[in-house]
C-alpha cells in the first residue's frame, strides 16, 4: 500500500484500536508508545490526525536574540518534512504552559506547508509523556489519545487493525447477547 493510502486508512481508525493492533503485532512492550492523559485533544471535532513527526525545541521564557528567527527555522523543518507533518514541540521554559508558542499566523503558514497538527509538551527531550519522538516517525492522535507507530510496521499494522476490529465486534456481540455466559466474556477480554 502506498504511504498516502496507509496514512488515510490510519486516520479512519481510532487510537485505542491502533494501540490494540500494535500490541497484536508484538513489536514492542505493551507499555510503550502510548502517551499519558496529560496529552489531550483540544479540537476533537477535527477528527484524527496522522502524520510524520517534525520535532523541535523552543523556550518561551526568553525573548528572541537580535537576528534570531525561530519561526523560519521551524517552518523550514515543516516544509522539508514528509507529509502530512505533525509538529511536536518541547518547551524548555520554567514557566510551564504560559508561553505563546503557536499562534494563528504560524499555524496558517504551517498548514500551507503541509502541516496538519501540533503537539506541545514541557518536560520532553523531544519526549512527550515519557515517549521519545524522532522526526519522521508516524504518530496518530484523536480525542482518545496519542500513539506512536513502531518503525516499519504500517503495512502489517493495517492488517492487524482489521483483525482487531473483527475481535472487538465479536466481543461486543457477546456482551450484548443475553445467552452469553459472563465467563466467556471475561475469557475473550483476557
Amino acid at each position: 500500500m502506498n504511504p498516502s493510502s496507509a496514512i488515510e486508512a490510519l486516520r479512519r481508525t481510532d487510537t485505542p484500536t491502533i494501540a490494540n493492533a500494535i500490541e497484536r503485532l508484538r513489536v514492542r512492550p505493551k507499555t510503550e508508545g502510548y502517551f499519558g492523559s496529560e496529552i489531550r485533544c483540544f479540537f476533537p471535532e477535527m477528527g484524527a490526525m496522522v502524520g510524520y513527526a517534525v520535532t523541535a525545541i523552543v523556550d518561551t521564557s526568553r525573548p528572541y536574540a537580535k537576528g534570531e528567527s525561530r519561526r523560519s527555522t521551524l517552518l523550514g523543518a515543516v516544509k522539508s518534512a514528509k507529509k502530512p507533518a505533525i509538529t511536536v514541540l518541547r518547551d524548555l521554559s520554567e514557566r510551564k504552559h504560559r508561553g505563546a508558542v503557536w499562534r494563528d499566523l504560524l499555524a496558517a503558514a504551517a498548514k500551507r506547508l503541509g502541516g496538519i497538527g501540533l503537539v506541545v509538551g514541557t518536560n520532553i527531550r523531544v519526549e512527550l509523556s515519557g515517549v521519545e519522538i524522532r522526526s519522521g516517525e508516524i504518530i496518530h492522535g484523536d480525542e482518545n489519545g496519542l500513539v506512536l507507530m513502531p518503525p516499519g510496521v504500517v503495512d502489517r499494522l493495517l492488517d492487524a487493525i482489521v483483525a482487531e476490529k473483527e475481535r472487538e465486534d465479536r466481543i461486543a456481540s457477546l456482551i450484548d447477547s443475553p445467552k452469553c455466559a459472563t465467563e466467556q466474556i471475561i475469557n475473550e477480554l483476557s
